[in-house]
């Protein structure tokens, strides 16, 4: 059971960090900013749509990297 746990934890690391680090730091950096979202929104909500959204990629890729051309 834990082992289980543990590993989807590993399997979906890229999607939590995205959303467990990335969107708050993203969020802070608007609000202290003063940037004004459109349609009311809050700067959380962009920061997990950002956040969420580049940990998505990276989990797909397999990398936070930017895959480089073999030579």
């Amino acid at each position: 059971m834990v082992i289980t746990a543990i590993s989807l934890v590993f399997r979906f690391g890229s999607i939590l960090f995205g959303l467990g680090f990335l969107a708050p730091l993203i969020a802070t950096l608007i609000a202290n900013a003063g940037i004004d979202l459109p349609f009311g929104s809050t700067p959380l909500l962009l920061g997990l749509l950002l956040g969420g959204g580049l940990g998505l990629l990276a989990q797909l890729r397999g990398t936070w990297l930017w895959p480089t051309r073999p030579s």
